[in-house]
């Protein structure tokens, strides 16, 4: 689905235009990963939760500096990774495409492997 790497950070979010296997066009209508963002920003939010809470945990409730900045780190670190996961779930829940196993499991009609 992707053109690079996830963490190709000039082009890691690029994605092709059509399945290099099967020809999916990945973009069902122009500005369809605009809705991508709503799950990133729930992916988001998650990550803040999860990173406070062990911040309280872990560190026996450090001020608040220590709270941002972990936060914040972790959310920069994540950023490829949730991005492409948020637009995949976009694909998958609203656009209503799912993974078909057999272009995984039958080398004969997978060209790409």
């Amino acid at each position: 689905m992707f053109t690079n790497h996830p963490f190709n950070l000039k082009y890691g979010r690029r994605t092709n235009i059509n399945c290099p296997v099967c020809g999916l066009r990945f973009e069902p209508e122009p500005a369809f990963f605009e809705g991508a963002l709503y799950f990133n920003y729930a992916m988001n939010v998650a990550i803040m939760a999860v990173s406070g809470v062990a911040t309280f945990y872990f560190l026996n409730d450090p001020n608040e500096y220590y709270y941002f900045g972990i936060t914040a780190a972790s959310i920069i670190a994540l950023v490829s990774i949730t991005s492409r996961l948020s637009k995949s779930m976009m694909l998958h829940f609203v656009g209503g495409i799912s993974f078909d196993k057999k272009y995984k499991e039958d080398p004969v009609s997978n060209p790409a492997n």
